[in-house]
């Protein structure tokens, strides 16, 4: 997770990418679905790992994971 600074700002671009065809027709099918999913889960809880290694250095008291659990 790469934070970006200005002159008096501190800041994190984060991305939602939603991809719909012409009436919602399920292009991806398949072991290629499963494959895109895993892809993004392992992308996802990488980014909470860097994450949360950033805040807890910062913040000993995190409670991330108590309060929201490990992902699935």
């Amino acid at each position: 997770m790469d934070y970006h600074y200005g002159i008096h700002t501190v800041y994190n671009i984060a991305y939602h990418l939603v991809w719909v065809t012409k009436y919602r027709y399920q292009v991806l099918k398949g072991d290629i679905s499963l494959g895109v999913r895993e892809l993004v889960r392992q992308m996802t809880e990488e980014m909470i790992k860097n994450y949360l290694d950033h805040h807890s250095e910062a913040n000993p008291n995190n409670n991330f994971k108590t309060e929201y659990g490990e992902l699935k």
